[in-house]
């Protein structure tokens, strides 16, 4: 069902070639910088870890702060409704980062837009810090979340500028795996830090964070952008992106594969707590065990793109893979026969399907545009949190009937349709 003779060159826009480019700046490009500054090179680790730590300032801000949700309601008097409000405007945050740097980094360059996100996610940190109300924490959250959306679509739209073909398929998968760190160990983290300073320290070490991150960035990473100039407003940007079919469709299948993911991080307490009676410390165990195997993923399709397997092959297994494990969890679920030696192996595959699907699927996306990259990696990102969120209210939806099976059917129904949306595209552009 997933392959098609034709579905290749969805992946490789006219003229180009799936050749590795050379890690070393390209004539053409503009690698400016400060005269005399020693600039880390494309193609070596430290720089994949500059870019992949930028990316994951999101998901590492979200987790360190959760084990503070507590504390923080009990010192300002504060429901618990109130006290998410930490993590839901982090979010719209972070998706209006996203949606402002992506275009006008297109037109201003990337390190200028990237430097002002550290800035302000490192402000907004201190901020946190010394919040004495919880209308002042929430509102420098609002502040953090757009730095890090800043941030986290940057890192994409450098690694189009700089690499191609399959390097830069391998970078954004290594840049998943940091993604897929961070969660396990976020938490931790933040637990650690709460309990032997308080959770204001928390938001110290990620000020800290970002005061490292700056650094990085001033003394090692050079501007990307093409040298040429581009011109159009931020409106005139979009509109060429959302108007790219063959685009946008690769952005819809990714987001419904994003989508059965979330459901499955805003449903895992009911299902794996409230359907299979996991005490908070097991949950938390299977949890990093899932995002353990979403690493693994990653690691693989890396792995692969160095070898010369091609996206459409690794894309096709992780949606095959996704599809199959979330109409297996549907089934147990539905069936009232789940128990943990069941659900959570195929929870653990779906989690490793997800893996391989994100950095391929954004790959031959993001593949075919150069003078927009900024503004087609803001899309993808900003429509993957609206599917995120949307899935998580569906849950929220089913949860009080249907329990584990409302869940288990959000995350399988999104699994097939990104398998079917997969499908029609490549019956689309078959005949076109």
């Amino acid at each position: 069902m997933l392959t098609h003779p034709r579905i290749d060159a969805l992946a490789k826009p006219h003229g180009s070639s799936t050749t590795p480019r050379a890690p070393e700046p390209q004539p053409g490009r503009n690698q400016s910088g400060p005269p005399g500054r020693r600039l880390i090179r494309p193609g070596t680790f430290a720089f994949t870890l500059v870019l992949g730590l930028l990316g994951a300032l999101p998901p590492l801000s979200i987790d360190i702060s959760a084990p503070t949700l507590l504390t923080i309601q009990s010192q300002f008097g504060v429901t618990s409704a109130v006290g998410v409000l930490t993590i839901t405007l982090f979010m719209v945050g972070f998706a209006a980062g996203q949606f402002t740097a992506g275009p006008l980094s297109d037109r201003h360059g990337r390190r200028p837009l990237l430097l002002l996100g550290l800035v302000a996610y490192t402000v907004a940190a201190i901020g946190c810090a010394l919040a004495g109300s919880m209308t002042a924490l929430v509102s420098w959250r609002l502040l953090q979340g757009a730095g890090a959306g800043a941030c986290s679509v940057l890192t994409f739209a450098i690694i189009r500028d700089v690499f191609e073909g399959n390097q830069a398929r391998a970078k954004r998968s290594y840049i998943t795996v940091v993604f897929g760190v961070a969660p396990m160990l976020a938490p931790i983290l933040g637990a650690f830090i709460m309990d032997q300073a308080g959770w204001r320290f928390v938001y110290v070490v990620l000020a800290i964070a970002g005061l490292a991150l700056m650094l990085a960035v001033t003394t090692g990473i050079a501007e990307s952008r093409p040298a040429q100039a581009v011109r159009g407003t931020m409106r005139g940007a979009y509109w060429m992106v959302l108007t790219n079919g063959r685009f946008m469709g690769l952005v819809a299948v990714n987001a419904l594969s994003y989508g059965a993911i979330f459901a499955y991080i805003a449903g895992s307490p009911a299902l794996l707590m409230g359907s299979l009676g996991l005490t908070p410390f097991g949950y938390g165990v299977v949890f990093a065990c899932t995002a353990a195997m979403l690493t693994a993923g990653a690691w693989i399709s890396g792995r692969s793109a160095m070898r010369g397997v091609t996206a459409n092959t690794v894309l096709r297994l992780g949606l095959g893979l996704g599809a199959a494990s979330g109409l297996a969890l549907a089934a147990v679920t539905g069936l009232g026969a789940g128990s943990v030696a069941v659900i959570v192996p195929i929870l653990m595959v779906h989690l490793f399907a997800r893996g391989l699907t994100a950095p391929n699927i954004q790959h031959i996306a993001l593949e075919p545009i150069q003078e927009k990259a900024g503004t087609a990696a803001a899309t993808v990102g900003v429509i993957q949190i609206l599917s995120g969120a949307v899935a998580s209210g569906v849950v929220a939806l089913l949860l009080p009937g249907f329990g584990a099976s409302g869940v288990a059917v959000v995350i399988a129904g999104l699994s097939v349709a990104a398998v079917l949306g997969w499908t029609l595209m490549a019956q689309a552009f078959a005949t076109a």
